[in-house]
């Protein structure tokens, strides 16, 4: 391909240019297929968990999926992609999770060459493909590696649409209408963006009759997929009252952490989403004057760039910074954002001559941040994902040892080595009465009796000791990482913690309050 406003060779205006679509489908092959070659074979956090049982069990009593709950389109898309895995709730997750985030690149390339140009195209689909995060993310059944192909896909059609190109109207209105069912936030951020796209594309020409039609035809799609939703969740009524419940504990986690932790952690997440990039826009901007330094913009130009930008980013940064913001993948909606400000900074800065002539940087970021995910150990990247899944495994065929309706299953660890959810998606004989959801979201414990015979810990990082569970027999799996723990369940009963059991006395028992027997 030739760049935008090079000069071509004579001889080169007689061979075709390979069509666009040729260069798309090869960009969203390759993002689907590195995505799916890293997919974990069991849910590795909570919300996957949830999404996984929501497959085939809606029920947002039991958190499937969790509150807000409105993931429906995800969940649609998985169950749609059940048959092609096998009726795997995990793969079929992921499996979604590959192909839409592999969009991304695609519509990556077009909204960076209509911002500077192909090398800047070409940074985006670097910077996009070889994302330490955005692959971490996308190789889980999570939400976030479908909302980043929703979120790049709807802020390249905002940008057509704020030239004037009606083509744009009906995509941009489907996507902002569906956007809600994949991470309910997403749409919310975005309207502020997208409506001044259309106010800039109506100044432009495009017709008031075209802004009203896709307005009515995103709004017709929300409310025929709302009612399907609110039909699953059981009315509006219940819905509203679990909403208005959750409400309040959804903001406590970020609150106790403050603006300044909330601050610190998007700058961690801005930093691990393209590591060598940043640090060569650093380096290349302290060297010296930009080695390929385009014209100056025009000021009306400028000036809407840096609303495009800032309406991008502002909503969503306030939300993580003041009211929520746990989890890295939270910070989806503005990192494509920050890529498309780098991909534009490094098509500019990163083309010096030796060592840096083109396209050497762009192969040295690629090069270094695929490395970083795959070969390098760290708590986001493919050794996590791989450490998680032969760990977990190991434990899931120790457990498959024991009756299941005699065994109860616990899982507990340090910190991020836990596996909520786990026995309810793996394990599902071995969790009676559904423990596993009990633990996390209810009480902190559960009575234990007969007829169930045996509570088996599994406990990864070794949080548990031998005084927290008296007369406890502990086998490692793995010394000096993972211990199953096997405690027998007298006449009178147990009282069984995360990561504590103790015996029940007669008078402490409370049938009602006790794990059914099997």
């Amino acid at each position: 391909m030739v760049e935008s406003g090079s000069s071509t060779a004579p001889g080169a205006a007689q061979r075709p240019a390979a069509a666009p679509w040729i260069w798309w489908l090869l960009l969203f092959c390759a993002g689907a297929l590195s995505r799916w070659l890293t997919r974990t074979e069991l849910v590795q956090a909570w919300d996957a968990g949830n999404f996984v049982l929501a497959l085939t069990d809606f029920d947002l009593d039991r958190h499937q999926p969790h509150l807000p709950g409105c993931f429906w389109w995800l969940i649609s898309l998985g169950r749609l992609s059940l048959p092609l895995t096998g009726g795997n709730g995990v793969a079929a997750l992921e499996l979604v999770n590959a192909l839409v985030s592999a969009a991304a690149l695609p519509f990556g390339w077009i909204l960076a060459r209509r911002w500077g140009g192909q090398r800047a195209a070409w940074w985006m689909v670097v910077l996009l493909f070889s994302s330490p995060l955005l692959w971490f993310y996308a190789s889980q059944p999570l939400s976030y590696g479908t909302e980043l192909g929703w979120v790049m896909a709807i802020a390249c059609c905002s940008w057509f649409v704020a030239e004037g190109d009606p083509r744009f109207l009906p995509p941009l209105a489907l996507l902002m209408a569906t956007a809600g069912g994949i991470r309910p936030n997403t749409p919310l951020f975005l309207f502020p963006l997208v409506l001044l796209c259309c106010l800039r594309g109506w100044r432009r020409g495009l017709q008031p009759w075209r802004l009203l039609v896709s307005v009515a035809l995103g709004l017709g799609v929300l409310v025929w997929w709302g009612q399907a939703f609110l039909e699953e969740a059981g009315g509006l009524g219940p819905f509203w009252e679990q909403l208005m419940a959750w409400k309040g504990d959804h903001a406590q986690q970020a609150s106790d952490r403050g603006v300044l932790g909330n601050g610190w952690l998007l700058i961690r997440t801005v930093a691990l989403t393209a590591p060598a990039g940043l640090g060569l826009a650093l380096g290349t901007s302290w060297a010296g004057p930009a080695a390929k330094a385009p014209g100056p913009l025009p000021r009306q130009e400028r000036l809407w760039r840096h609303w495009f930008i800032a309406l991008w980013v502002v909503p969503s940064a306030f939300y993580l910074l003041v009211v929520h913001f746990t989890r890295m993948g939270h910070a989806t909606t503005i990192l494509p954002a920050v890529l498309l400000l780098l991909a534009a900074r490094l098509a500019e800065r990163a083309d010096g001559g030796g060592a840096l002539r083109w396209p050497r940087p762009l192969l040295l970021v690629l090069a270094l941040q695929c490395a970083l995910f795959l070969l390098v150990p760290g708590d986001r990247f493919l050794e996590n994902l791989r450490s998680y899944d032969h760990d977990w495994g190991l434990a899931i065929r120790a457990v498959s040892r024991f009756d299941p309706a005699t065994t109860l299953v616990v899982v507990t660890g340090r910190s991020n080595r836990r596996a909520y959810r786990l026995p309810s998606v793996h394990l599902p004989a071995y969790d009676h009465g559904e423990a596993d959801l009990v633990l996390d979201q209810r009480d902190e414990s559960i009575e234990v009796r007969p007829p169930l015979r045996r509570v088996l810990l599994i406990d990864r990082g070794l949080s548990v000791q031998p005084g927290d569970v008296p007369g406890g027999r502990f086998e490692p799996l793995i010394p000096g990482r993972l211990q199953l723990i096997e405690v027998a369940v007298p006449a009178s009963g147990l009282e069984v913690f995360r990561r504590q059991v103790k015996p029940l006395t007669s008078a402490e028992q409370d049938p009602a309050e006790a794990v059914p027997s099997p």
